[in-house]
């Protein structure tokens, strides 16, 4: 659930829980914002996570032992909410999101969002899908460029704080800046000019943030423009995040950012992230 990086964190936690307790892992991204299988865009290394189809799968698991048991049945359609607090419900009923032990069901059904380690990197690596486009796009973009990333909708940056404090060092550098707002990368074309570079399509939500909801733009190219950008601003010879007008610590750098910048100072990482398999 959530964004490109929550969805990453609890792939991982759900990864190291199966690894404990010697069972498979099954990752279906179909039914939140992402609306198709995750796995046309990453390369995942390794026997325990499932590599077949899910809804063949879904037939023969439905007819076992399922947790938590009112989704007996159900798991090829069920479809998670989010009530406040981090809670997730089906038609009512609360989805047990815990991990500290295992349970007697073939199949235990879970869903969340949140942040942790990003361990699973280490089995990954992008399809060709993903690559093609960040390799197109990394071409035209001049060597040595800086990377921006500015978060400004539903958690806001201040943007023109963020290019106040960075301007001198910004200032005839090119740019490739990553921003989920619109009027954003005006307000840096209006400051930086031709030096500004940015390839995704980011339609103006009114504020509003575009990963639960991207009717607007094509699945399949909003998915692909989301780690796109994540790869080209870990690409950079620089990497600038903005902070985020927000009270908990944690959320001052935005999850996306900081899966950024735990590439872009990875370089073996990223190397091999980028290696067509």
């Amino acid at each position: 659930m959530d964004g490109f990086n929550d969805m990453l964190s609890e792939i991982d936690r759900c990864y190291n829980y199966c690894l404990r307790y010697n069972r498979t892992l099954v990752i279906d991204s179909s039914k939140c914002w992402f609306k198709e299988d995750i796995r046309d865009y990453i390369n995942f290394d390794s026997p325990i996570i499932y590599k077949g189809s899910n809804n063949e799968l879904y037939d023969v698991l439905n007819e076992g032992t399922v947790y938590p048991e009112f989704l007996k049945g159900a798991i090829k359609t069920f479809v998670a909410k989010k009530a406040p607090y981090y809670k997730y419900y089906s038609d009512g009923l609360l989805i047990d999101s815990d991990l500290d032990s295992d349970c007697e069901a073939v199949t235990k059904v879970y869903v969340y969002t949140g942040r942790s380690p990003h361990t699973i990197l280490n089995i990954c690596s992008f399809t060709p899908l993903v690559l093609h486009v960040f390799r197109e796009r990394f071409n035209k973009l001049p060597k040595d460029y800086v990377s921006v990333h500015i978060r400004n909708t539903d958690l806001k940056s201040k943007v023109d704080t963020f290019i106040e404090i960075y301007k001198n060092k910004l200032t005839d550098c090119p740019i490739f800046l990553a921003t989920d707002h619109a009027p954003t990368i005006l307000k840096f074309k209006e400051v930086f000019g031709k030096n500004i570079y940015s390839f995704a399509n980011i339609p103006d939500n009114n504020g509003k943030n575009i990963h639960d909801n991207h009717s607007l733009i094509p699945t399949r190219e909003f998915n692909i423009d989301c780690i796109v950008d994540l790869l080209l601003l870990a690409a950079g010879s620089k990497l600038y995040l903005s902070i985020m007008t927000v009270t908990e610590d944690w959320r001052n750098i935005s999850g996306y950012g900081n899966l950024a910048k735990d590439i872009h100072e990875n370089k073996e990482l990223f190397r091999r992230l980028v290696i067509q398999q």
